[in-house]
This record gives C-alpha cells, structure tokens and sequence, in this order.
C-alpha cells in the first residue's frame, strides 16, 4: 500500500493529557476532600484528544496520517509539539509515507487535560478548552489534502464553532470532502452539560450531520444522550452501571436510526462490553467510483454490506481507560484500509483497544499492528460480552445477530457455538 502521501487526515479536538500518578491510592476518589495534600509518585504528560489519540495510534500500527492540530504558543503548547515530534519521529510506518503533522497556531492556551484515574475506577477529567473553542473548518480547509482518502473528524460536542451552528458548517465541510472522493469517519465525546454544549439540540445536529459521514463510531452513552435522552435519563437513574443496563433493543434501535440518516458504518463502543458493529449497503454508493478508494468500493465485495455483529474485549488488566474508545477506531480503520474482513477488522480494533488500555496513558501500550494480530492469533483470551443476547449466535470469538446467522460458516451447528 505504498503511497506518496499519507491516505488519512485527522483533526478536530486536540489536546495536552496530564497524569498524576494514582496508583497508590486505593480509596478510589475519597482521598480527595477539602484541605487534604495527596502524594503521586509521577507525573506525566502526553498527547490527548481525538486528533492525537487516534492520529498516533495509527501511526504506531504502521500507518502514515497527516495530523492537523490547533496549538497554542503558551508553555503546554511548546509541550505538546515536542511530543508530537517525538512520536511521529519513532516507529516509522511499515507501509506507506511517513507521519506529518500540520500545526495551526493561536495565541489561545494550548488545551489541557488533567486526567485523575485512580486504581480500580472510571477516570475524571479536569478539562481546559483553550484552543478548541476557536477551532474552526477553515482549520481544516487550510489543511493538504494531497493523497488523502480517509477524513478522520473527533468531538465535535467539544469544539464550540462546530456545535453552536447545530452542524451548518460541519455538513457543509464534510460535503466538500465527499464530493472529492474523500471516505468520512467521525467519532463523539459527551457534552459538558454544565458549558453551552449542554443546551444544543444533538438530534437536530446529527440529522444535518450524519447524511455526509461514511463511518460513525461513537460510545453508547453519547449516542444514547444525543439521540434518545429519555433512555438514556432512565439508564442513568438505575441502580446498575451504564452498559449493564443497555438492551439488544436499544442497539438495534439506535444503530437503525443512524443507518436511515445515510450513515453506512456505524459501530457503537460498549466499553467492557465490546464493540458493535451494523452496516448499510454499501455496495448501493452513489458516488461516482473513479473518486473513491479502491479499498472502500471492495467493501461490497469483501461481505461488508449488511452486517450486524459484536466483538467481546480481549482479557487484560487495565492500567488506565483513556484513549481506549480512539485507539479502538484507530484499530477498525486500519482494518477497513487493509482490505480485510469485518469480522478479523473488529477482532483488530478491539485488541488495539486491549493494548491500549494496559498503560496509563492513552498511546504507548499500542504496538505494531502485526503484533496485535498475531497475539490473537495465539489465543488471546476474550470476555463474554455482559449484554443479554439470547438470539445471537458466537463463532471465532464474535457474536452473530438473527439478521447475519447466514453470513456464520454453514458447516457450524448454530447450538454448538461457542468463543
């Protein structure tokens, strides 16, 4: 796959991550009360965001990106640029060009993050918005294109210029792309509800949004929070966590609502539940194939159209759990470029999600791709997805809906499936 020029663009919310290390506290976040001084043994810095997480975690699979970054000139900007060179410097891509980064400078603060994940919980973010409030698609449309086939756009919820209009600007930029051949891949984070992204109408924004993107992967719970509020306040309410509380029903639901607006991927992170994955007909694409990626118009071919499936998380033990959603779109887009199936693509993508998540940070548990595969390929031990799917049927480590039993090898006696 030897290219001139790096064949995925990714930008939209960037940022600087800090982690002060709290593994020695046990207590989860009761040590935090007024007045107290906490002892960490480190801390650390490192690249956060959609663009960065997802951005470099392809670059450590092998892939060469082209990254566009709004930075800032204060001292967290100078920071996060020397990170950023220091990883697109290391662990060059095995096929393709190198990685790039594009740099759009502000006199705004450099975002940051303060990322608090003490052992044995969810993370808490302490978040400073700085230079993605002024992000803007002219960021974008300044941006090479040259050899771009794949549009990677993170968090919107967070970007304020991109949510305020209710999506105007985003459709508009993502027709601009569509109509040069350019594949669009977005991804969520869930509003602030304290801040203006707490007010919008995200039904509205994703009606006028979602009809130019190919790939749409966000988390359960922002889509359950945008979509079906109602839902999603009855899940919130109940005593069980998040994802044990989501039905076989709400994702069918869901994902059919996304697949009607025009999407043709969607796939819905379920955390430790594992990834589901429901596509379109994607052999029915009305753009004219000669702009279109070769590996985009194979997909009809390769058995893509019309899927459902699940993939379960690999067994680990977890480190920290940000970047892990990124990472994992990281992994299912490597996939999608490599021309393989769907069914080995999520196998990827959740094993990249794996790695991610047996380090602290967001990026440096991600290895090459090769060794992710081949790791799975030795056994790599799965969990059984939490999620009551009494329909579906498992075979080599994923689950099948009722809908996409025929696409099961015919020589498997469904009552015998197992991972």
């Amino acid at each position: 796959m030897s290219q001139d020029q790096p064949t995925i663009l990714l930008a939209g919310h960037a940022s600087i991550d800090i982690y002060p290390d709290l593994s020695s506290i046990t207590n989860q976040f009761s040590s935090f009360q007024p007045g107290a001084l906490i002892n960490v043994k480190t801390v650390r810095f490192s690249v956060g965001g959609a663009v960065l997480n997802t951005g470099i975690a392809l670059h450590r699979l092998g892939l060469g990106v082209r990254l566009g970054v709004r930075i800032g000139t204060d001292p967290y900007g100078v920071i996060l640029r020397d990170l950023i060179g220091q990883q697109l410097s290391q662990l060059p891509g095995s096929f393709g060009p190198a990685s790039e980064c594009e740099f759009i400078e502000c006199e705004e603060s450099t975002s940051s993050v303060i990322v608090l994940n003490p052992m044995n919980t969810d993370r808490m973010f302490l978040y400073c918005p700085g230079t993605n409030r002024e992000f803007d698609v002219c960021d974008v449309q300044g941006l090479s294109l040259n050899g771009i086939q794949l549009f990677h756009f993170g968090y919107p919820s967070l970007l304020e210029r991109m949510y305020l209009d209710e999506g105007r600007s985003l459709r508009k930029l993502f027709k601009e792309l569509r109509d040069k051949g350019i594949i669009i891949s977005l991804d969520l984070s869930l509003p602030d509800l304290n801040s203006p992204a707490g007010t919008v109408n995200w039904i509205r924004f994703l009606e006028r949004v979602l009809p130019e993107v190919d790939i749409f992967m966000p988390s359960i719970e922002e889509i359950m929070y945008m979509m079906h509020r109602m839902r999603y306040e009855e899940i919130k309410a109940c005593s069980k966590s998040f994802i044990e509380t989501v039905t076989e029903e709400d994702l069918e639901i869901i994902s059919k609502s996304i697949l009607e607006l025009g999407v043709s991927i969607v796939g819905i992170k379920l955390g430790s539940a594992g990834l589901y994955v429901r596509t379109s007909k994607l052999n029915k694409d009305d753009r004219d194939p000669s702009l279109l990626p070769q590996w985009w118009t194979n997909k009809g071919e390769l058995n893509w159209s019309n899927r459902e499936l699940l993939a379960p998380c690999f067994q680990v033990n977890t480190l920290g759990t940000t970047g892990a959603g990124d990472s994992t779109i990281a992994g299912f887009l490597l996939g999608m470029i490599q021309n393989i199936s769907i069914e080995e693509t999520m196998k990827l993508a959740v094993g990249v999600g794996a790695c991610c998540v047996e380090k602290l940070d967001s990026i440096s548990g991600i290895p090459h791709w090769k060794k992710v595969t081949q790791r799975i390929q030795n056994g790599w031990d799965s969990i059984s997805t939490t999620l009551e799917l009494p329909e579906w049927v498992t075979y080599e480590r994923l689950y099948y809906s009722p809908r996409d039993r025929m696409n099961v090898n015919s020589h498997v006696m469904y009552g015998d499936c197992s991972l």
